[in-house]
């Protein structure tokens, strides 16, 4: 059965329109395009499950809470969020322009937003995201037992077809590794900063500088 995936390329041109939105926008969508995170764990995030020196975070979504493992692209992008967003009062980690937790139908419309700037027409909604994760993931290489658990799948006789138990240094160490992954195809990815992740980014294939 075909992978309901939004494109790498689509998926690149959204992460450089969120680039420009902000450090909010930028953190969200490196999160959510490296974790393959559901919309209800990623408003779930909160500044008291989350432990950036370790790269985890608690989240809470359809089946409870679970962990996931961040990469380097992804602490870097929130503690700069972090260092814009300052104390609050809500404990929420994301939080709107009025000061207030985001909803999943807030982070539904800035990934509309986000695509609509980026011109992109193609599938978009987070579930694509999420098949992009685990297509990418499985296509360089991680086995099906640990892409089950990094993406928090309850049955994987339905959706990976297979299902073992794997510990938390494997799983972070597979997701790390392979982190930036969803943006490039099988073999392009580098261990690079984000700082040059992101320069990379700007230049489009054949054509100038991003603006």
């Amino acid at each position: 059965m075909e992978m309901k995936a939004i494109s790498a390329e689509d998926l690149r041109a959204i992460w450089r329109a969120a680039m420009d939105s902000g450090k909010r926008d930028f953190a969200m969508i490196t999160l959510v395009a490296t974790t393959g995170i559901r919309a209800g764990e990623l408003v779930s995030m909160s500044l008291s499950h989350l432990d950036l020196k370790q790269g985890t975070a608690w989240v809470n979504g359809k089946r409870g809470w679970r962990k996931v493992f961040l990469g380097k692209a992804s602490v870097q992008a929130i503690r700069a969020y972090l260092q814009e967003r300052g104390p609050g009062r809500y404990d929420a980690l994301w939080l709107n322009a009025q000061g207030k937790p985001i909803t999943s139908d807030g982070i539904r419309q800035l990934v509309d937003k986000l695509a609509a700037q980026a011109n992109v027409t193609g599938r978009h909604n987070l579930h694509a995201f999420r098949h992009r994760v685990a297509q990418a993931w499985l296509d360089n290489g991680i086995n099906a037992e640990i892409v089950s658990k990094a993406l928090g799948h309850a049955d994987v006789t339905t959706t990976l077809m297979i299902y073992g138990n794997q510990d938390d240094r494997r799983v972070s160490q597979a997701v790390r590794e392979a982190e930036m992954a969803p943006f490039y195809g099988p073999s392009e990815t580098e261990d690079l900063e984000l700082s040059d992740i992101a320069d990379a980014l700007l230049v489009v294939p054949n054509g100038p500088k991003h603006n």
